[in-house]
């Protein structure tokens, strides 16, 4: 079946012409090929919806937006409330220029694959009302210095690095400067937040609803502690837990202070780990789970916890749980569970899984990725479930 992407360039040019701007914005994530006519249409778009400004979410940074405007300042229109901010061929000092102007009206703002020279405070002292800062990118937007000392203010309530240069000293003032904050999301930042941060940012942030951490070798039992004391609105937690003195404590205490949590993923050292997860903390103190992801268990999940995830987890929508020692006899109790997405990657199930599974009545997604199945078990499977998206060994794209 063809695809959007498929279209000549005269049809993607006449079905860009009926888009307003945030239909645009979305566009332009989709591929470098849609997001060059999205950027080719976009004055056009703004003259036709000019009474509609003040919502349009303008996206700063690609490269044809500045071939079109060849002034960073031709794309401050009244009313941005949110930028982001790409590589693109501009100068910290027009960057400066444009938050200044920008500022007292930006909710959000994005910093993506840009190295950035001014220091980070001077840039934010403009965006007073900013409840939105993501800077992600591959390659650091600021040096270590340039992010010393982040505070943004009581506004923020979403806050993601993603490969930065930052430390224990960069997040401190969120402690004090953003009691308000709600996300917290620091992705591949090299082991370099521990409790020395973490737990005044806790303790100060107590309307976190959503933390993701992927750095752990710093952070101990005493952080994820503190979290579950101090944060009683969390629904959303990130999480490697494998350096822990007792993981299970934690888990126990994190599903007595935090009833709301609803999505928990945890990582549990290596393949080989032999950090053992008992059933009981995550069976009996997360009524409200639906989502559950183990990854790198060491394969000490096994069928005792999944037994107890029907009777302690009734609300259960995803469960991944690869590298795990369940086996077949332990499934039949899963069909009592509204699972849609359920992964038992490399896992001790056998060709059986596939007739107990079938009884899910709202699965709509079965990873078996290293489970011993013939073609035809899963050509049948197919034929009687094809409503299940099947990824197995024999054919992972279905």
């Amino acid at each position: 079946m063809a695809s959007l992407d498929d279209q000549p360039n005269d049809h993607l040019t006449v079905i860009m012409r009926f888009l307003d701007g945030q239909s645009l914005k979305r566009c332009q994530r989709v591929s470098h090929r849609l997001a060059r006519f999205a950027v080719i249409q976009w004055p056009e778009t703004c003259a036709l919806h000019t009474a509609r400004l003040r919502n349009i979410e303008t996206v700063v940074g690609d490269h044809l937006l500045f071939d079109r405007y060849p002034s960073i300042k031709a794309c401050m229109v009244p009313g941005v409330t949110e930028i982001l901010m790409g590589d693109v061929n501009v100068t910290d000092q027009e960057v400066c220029v444009m938050l200044t102007k920008c500022g007292p009206e930006l909710l959000q703002l994005e910093f993506r694959h840009r190295r950035m020279r001014t220091p980070f405070q001077s840039l934010m002292n403009a965006c007073k009302r900013l409840e939105v800062l993501k800077i992600r990118a591959y390659n650091c937007c600021f040096d270590e210095h340039g992010m010393i000392g982040v505070p943004i203010g009581a506004s923020l309530k979403h806050l993601e690095f993603s490969s930065q240069p930052i430390n224990d000293d960069t997040m401190l003032p969120l402690a004090t400067s953003s009691p308000n904050l709600e996300t917290l999301r620091l992705i591949e930042n090299s082991d370099t937040i521990t409790d020395r941060s973490l737990i005044p940012i806790f303790r100060g942030c107590r309307k976190l609803k959503s933390v993701s951490l992927t750095a752990y070798k710093g952070v101990t039992d005493l952080a994820y502690l503190q979290l579950a004391k101090s944060c009683p609105e969390l629904v959303k937690l990130f999480a490697p837990i494998g350096d822990l003195l007792d993981p299970n404590n934690v888990l126990e205490h994190l599903g007595r202070g935090c009833p709301l949590l609803d999505q928990l993923n945890l990582s549990v050292g290596s393949r080989h780990s032999t950090r053992v997860v008992h059933p009981t903390p995550l069976t009996t103190h997360f009524p409200n789970l639906i989502v559950l992801i183990l990854r790198w268990t060491g394969r000490t999940i096994d069928d005792e916890l999944v037994r107890g995830l029907s009777q302690g987890c009734p609300k259960l929508e995803r469960l991944l749980i690869p590298y795990s020692i369940v086996t077949d006899e332990a499934l039949p109790s899963l069909l009592s569970l509204p699972l849609k997405y359920l992964g038992l990657s490399s896992t001790d199930v056998t060709e059986r899984a596939l007739e107990i599974l079938g009884g899910l009545p709202s699965l709509v997604y079965l990873d078996l990725l290293g489970v011993e199945l013939s073609p035809r078990a899963c050509r049948m499977f197919r034929q009687l479930h094809p409503g299940v998206q099947l990824v197995s060994d024999d054919d992972t794209i279905v």
